[in-house]
């Protein structure tokens, strides 16, 4: 019973988090452009789509941990019996009023989010240092994405999966079916289709974006579908 009251609280405060996503006509400003004519669009500039902020859960998380390290270190000086309580409740009052701003500050660092970057050959998925590199051809799939959970999505892929690749830093350390990242993974081969056709190819998208999960996925294969496809034209 505590175990699920512990998950719907993380669920709520995330959901909470999720106010601060925003439409991606906001964030990319040609973006019935990129809809309509990706080729040329992507031919002069890159898109991006850059990193959440988890304001909400991070102000939570702070406040609890900042008040728990003061409560503790309060008590520890207790027990020392130092004799000046003046000095201790002065103190106390001072860490009450500086860890948690600190501890929120770290949380908001610690879990910031990645980034989306479209070019003319590519969609690159960053998160800290991890960079999931796919091709077009990928997201030249039928289908539609699925939400599997607050932070996580299915997104049809197509057989040119293998072209995949994943580095961190530069260094290369997978391909195609071992590209395993938190903001991009296949999705194993024996799990319920839950993207619209049976026999799908399905990737799992983590939720690092400064922009809706759902418009993301659907704007990938938007331009996948287009640049994706044999003899598509390349853009001027």
């Amino acid at each position: 019973m505590s175990a699920l009251l512990v998950r719907g609280a993380l669920d709520g405060t995330h959901g909470w988090d999720h106010f601060f996503r925003k439409d991606l006509s906001s964030l990319i400003p040609n973006l019935r452009a990129l809809v309509e004519r990706p080729a040329d669009v992507l031919a002069y500039q890159e898109v991006r789509i850059g990193p959440c902020h988890r304001y909400v859960s991070s102000t939570i998380i702070g406040i609890l941990v900042g008040a728990g390290l003061t409560g503790a270190l309060a008590m520890f000086a207790r027990d020392l019996e130092l004799g000046d309580w003046t000095l201790i409740r002065n103190c106390s009052v001072f860490l009450l009023l500086t860890l948690p701003p600190i501890c929120i500050w770290l949380c908001l660092h610690l879990t910031r989010g990645g980034e989306v970057i479209l070019t003319r050959t590519t969609a690159e998925l960053r998160y800290g240092r991890r960079r999931v590199v796919c091709p077009w051809p990928v997201f030249c799939a039928p289908g539609e994405p699925a939400a599997l959970s607050y932070d996580r999505l299915a997104i049809p892929i197509s057989a040119a999966a293998p072209q995949i690749v994943c580095f961190v830093g530069d260094v290369l350390v997978g391909c195609g079916y071992e590209v395993e990242s938190p903001q991009f993974r296949l999705r194993r081969s024996d799990s319920p289709r839950v993207t619209g056709i049976a026999d799908n190819l399905e990737a799992v998208l983590g939720d690092y974006y400064a922009g809706r999960l759902d418009e993301i996925a659907c704007l990938l294969l938007i331009v996948g579908r287009e640049l994706g496809r044999p003899g598509a034209k390349s853009g001027s």
